[in-house]
């Protein structure tokens, strides 16, 4: 059986890894959002960001390539993604997902081009020794002109600058220090 991992579907594309020539528009959405208020429901609004100018597509990165430099680095392999909300469930079409140390990577692709990556929780079990994400992130920096940008956090992190990756995850993972 292949393993598999669930992510609920508003957290599809929340901390996604974009092209960097799309930093400047990525800024100017983040400086445009009204400020978040907190019901006792969850947030009173919703923002609709703006696709990005440049498409990862674009960059022709080769799903199998990428396949080849996460799986040996990786905690574990889920070749089936699945996306939902409360009891509706469906398979990610073309996706697998990477485990590391407390997030997945989820890569989706067509005809062998990657077409989106994205980052989602991830709770091994305890007794699996979790790899760290930060090698694989920065990895994909030197290799490809790539940002990540977690609209949860409004951070944007140019994945080929060691520093700006190390203090992003000390921030996500350690956010009380």
């Amino acid at each position: 059986m292949t393993p598999e991992i669930y992510f609920h579907e508003d957290d599809l594309n929340q901390v996604e890894i974009i092209p960097e020539q799309n930093y400047a528009n990525t800024v100017e959405q983040m400086e445009g959002f009204p400020p978040q208020e907190e019901g006792v429901m969850g947030f009173t609004s919703i923002i609709i960001r703006d696709q990005t100018p440049v498409n990862i597509s674009e960059l022709k990165i080769s799903a199998a390539a990428l396949n080849s430099a996460l799986t040996p680095q990786c905690t574990q392999v889920f070749g089936t993604v699945k996306t939902g909300y409360g009891s509706y469930v469906e398979i990610v079409e073309h996706a697998a997902a990477y485990g590391f140390d407390k997030y997945a990577i989820v890569v989706e692709s067509l005809d062998d081009v990657v077409k989106n990556i994205f980052l989602i929780d991830y709770y091994p079990p305890k007794e699996i020794i979790c790899k760290p994400i930060f090698p694989v992130l920065y990895q994909l920096g030197t290799q490809f002109p790539l940002i990540l940008v977690d609209w949860n956090a409004c951070s944007i992190v140019r994945l080929n600058n060691e520093t700006a990756i190390n203090e992003y995850l000390e921030y996500i993972f350690n956010p009380e220090e």
